[in-house]
């Protein structure tokens, strides 16, 4: 019970606005079917002049195919992807030539890289 004499325990709270009416203002902005404002943040596949500056960097590293943080950003730079989708994409090409029994490096595993 407060102590004002009010009888509420909210009495000092302003109630939330209910309706909210939309703003015309942003009619102005075009979406896309994704609901970005431009196409510049959707994902992109890459492409097969992409994929063949990648596969080429793997075709000379298959002994070691694990590119180190400068070449994955020199990589991304040329390729014109991200160092996340550089990475992502190393990952899934030695997980398909393992697939396909063409590994020719030893697994690298946390062991060897703590010790490095």
């Amino acid at each position: 019970e407060a102590k004002d004499g009010s009888g509420s325990a909210h009495a000092g709270i302003a109630p939330a606005a209910a309706y909210y009416p939309y703003d015309h203002t942003l009619s102005q902005y075009q979406y896309d079917r994704y609901g970005t404002m431009d196409g510049g943040t959707r994902r992109k596949n890459a492409t097969r002049e992409t994929t063949s500056t990648l596969k080429a960097w793997l075709q000379e590293h298959r002994k070691n195919p694990y590119p180190t943080k400068g070449e994955k950003i020199m990589l991304a730079i040329i390729t014109k992807m991200t160092l996340t989708q550089v990475s992502t994409w190393f990952a899934n090409a030695r997980r398909r030539l393992k697939k396909e029994n063409k590994m020719t490096w030893p697994p690298r595993n946390k062991c060897s890289d703590e010790k490095r």
